[in-house]
């Protein structure tokens, strides 16, 4: 879950992934991609009109501002996408004046990683990702005219499994192999076997989706309501989604977190997760199920790892690292994210590093410091290790939307035009 609050100090009059209070204040927007909580606020009035009053613009990536455009019509204009590994030259309006280029993110369709630019500072903001090195190598944007890598002094990193407990997880490739062998186990038993996917949200498990197509050449059922809001407008998705009960393969098929099930057929339900494999390696299964087969777990990320965050610092070496995913509910995490972002930047800085609470929300900087002058003995029946179980859910809905959809405005919501995304790579999911 982002904890990101908008802004970047570098480059003032800009905001990312935040659209409600003091960020209603600057001049032009960014969406890294359409989860909920990189959203908060855009779906408020007060942000749609601002955007249309003062004819300012939100940036995303096409698959975004394909499904912006798509939920509020009435504000179309105002969602604008740009090129991926290109610079485009934008001005706030206080006429600060920078570039900004796209990166592929590796999260969901669509996501993004954003590289700004100006005279004297360039700042990466990473959104959720997940991308192996040498994919990350690959993206041209990173580097000069001459072919030498950009000087990046700060990164805004997704940190959500910056912990040693996260420190690798399988491949894409080796996840996608594992569901689909459950899935084939499951209905090879029973010709009335059925699979049910918990994919923990509804919009960002279209590579799950594509490969169980290309190995089973069998779409999934899901329900009406993501097929009009997302599937309808990915080509790439036509066969491999179905708006039909008459398949063996179900995902949220009677809306959110939801099932059509019949009482002829025998379920299993596979949860595709990621939190629950602490202490993943190689010498571990991918996948688990219970003792009569009809729960199973399979391990899937779209979250990089520890692994794949250290790779990623270790090769562009910026001086300054802040954390996009902060638990503040749990300071020995927070303590332990920060050490391992100090030990990945260690010796990159010229000068004097900022102090940790720098990279902290105000108000759990001074729980950090607390917890400094504790001993090492933990008091599990205090407050002070607060261990809460987080949901790995990263839903592109949320209760305010579902709220503003019956309710408040309903004309923002409106059926719109019927424009298809360009077929966005898969392969940058691999």
């Amino acid at each position: 879950m982002s904890t990101f609050k908008g802004k970047i100090d570098e480059f003032p009059g800009i905001s990312i992934d935040d659209f409600e209070g003091n960020n209603l204040k600057s001049s032009i927007y960014f969406l890294s991609h359409v989860h909920t909580d990189h959203m908060r606020g855009l779906y408020q009035c007060e942000f749609l009109k601002r955007l249309a009053n003062e004819k300012l613009t939100l940036y995303s990536h096409e698959v975004s501002t394909i499904f912006l455009r798509s939920r509020y019509p009435d504000y179309a204009n105002c969602f604008q996408y740009l090129p991926i590994n290109l610079p485009t030259t934008l001005k706030t309006a206080d006429k600060f004046e920078f570039n900004v280029t796209l990166l592929p993110a590796g999260h969901c369709p669509g996501s993004v990683m954003f590289l700004f630019e100006s005279d004297k500072h360039t700042v990466l903001y990473t959104g959720d990702f997940r991308l192996k090195l040498a994919e990350f190598k690959k993206f041209k944007g990173l580097y000069t005219p001459q072919g030498t890598l950009k000087r990046i002094q700060k990164v805004h990193l997704d940190t959500t499994f910056m912990f040693k407990r996260y420190e690798q997880f399988p491949s894409r490739e080796e996840s996608l192999g594992a569901i689909c062998n459950l899935i084939e186990e499951w209905l090879e038993q029973d010709p009335k076997n059925i699979v049910n996917l918990d994919t923990r949200y509804r919009y960002g498990a279209e590579f799950i989706l594509s490969k169980i197509y290309e190995r089973f050449k069998m779409p999934v059922h899901v329900d009406q309501r993501s097929y009009d809001e997302f599937y309808k407008y990915l080509p790439n998705m036509d066969k491999c989604v179905t708006l039909s009960k008459n398949t063996r393969i179900h995902s949220y098929c009677n809306g959110y977190k939801s099932f059509c099930s019949s009482g002829e057929t025998t379920i299993r339900k596979i949860v595709i997760t990621a939190m629950f494999w602490k202490d993943w390696s190689k010498e571990k299964q991918i996948n688990i199920s219970t003792s009569n087969s009809n729960f199973c777990r399979a391990c899937y990320s779209t979250h990089a790892s520890l692994q794949e965050i250290r790779d990623i610092l270790k090769f562009i070496k910026p001086e300054q690292v802040e954390a996009n995913v902060v638990p503040e509910d749990d300071i020995c995490d927070t303590n332990e994210m920060l050490d391992l972002i100090d030990e990945c930047i260690e010796g990159n800085t010229p000068i004097k590093r900022s102090p940790m609470k720098s990279r902290l929300s105000e108000e759990s900087h001074s729980k950090y410091y607390d917890c400094q002058k504790k001993t090492d003995k933990v008091d599990t029946k205090g407050n002070n290790n607060v261990n809460v179980e987080v949901s790995d859910d990263d839903d592109v809905y949320d209760e305010e939307f579902h709220k503003l959809r019956s309710v408040k405005d309903k004309n923002l919501i409106k059926n719109g035009g019927e424009k298809r995304c360009l077929d966005f790579d898969l392969s940058m999911f691999d």
